[in-house]
Parts: C-alpha cells; sequence; structure tokens
C-alpha cells in the first residue's frame, strides 16, 4: 500500500507503526482491530525481541485465537488486493 502511494516502506515488524503509515492510503470504511494488531505484537515481536524486560509474554495463543489470527491476516490480505487492483 505505501509503495503503490509512493511513500517510504519503513523496515519494522511493528504492526500499530505500520498501520499508521498506510492508514491514510486505505478507504474511510476501512477499519482495522487495533487491539488484535497490538496481540499479534506481542506474539511476533515481544516473544522475538524480550528487551529491556527480560521476560518472554505468553507466547502460545489458543487455537481459537489463532485461527482469528488466520481469518484476520486473509480478510486483510483481501482487502489490499482490492484496493489496489481498484487503483490500476
Amino acid at each position: 500500500m505505501l509503495e503503490k502511494h509512493e511513500q517510504e516502506v519503513p523496515n519494522i515488524h511493528n504492526l500499530i507503526t505500520l498501520y499508521g503509515r498506510a492508514e491514510e492510503c486505505l478507504p474511510d470504511e476501512e477499519t482495522i482491530d487495533v487491539d488484535l494488531l497490538e496481540r499479534l505484537n506481542q506474539l511476533c515481536i515481544d516473544a522475538r525481541y524480550p528487551g529491556e524486560r527480560g521476560l518472554m509474554p505468553e507466547v502460545r495463543p489458543s487455537q481459537e485465537e489463532g485461527r482469528g489470527f488466520r481469518a484476520f491476516a486473509e480478510n486483510g490480505l483481501d482487502t489490499i488486493r482490492q484496493h489496489l487492483q481498484e487503483k490500476k
């Protein structure tokens, strides 16, 4: 999305930050569950880079939560694909 709108794509993993950068490129009717992005950050960033805390967060999600993450990702990917095709 950022490249399509000729914006710099940062080399980061933080989904909240990436969403903040891409939000202005998304259609107004699109909303993202920021709480879910934060939870994914905990799993994908905090667990990989525990940093100053020295503690690992609860890493393993339940199967139900995992299915929810997958559905969230698939929906987001579908939305982005549709948006990019509309702009061609």
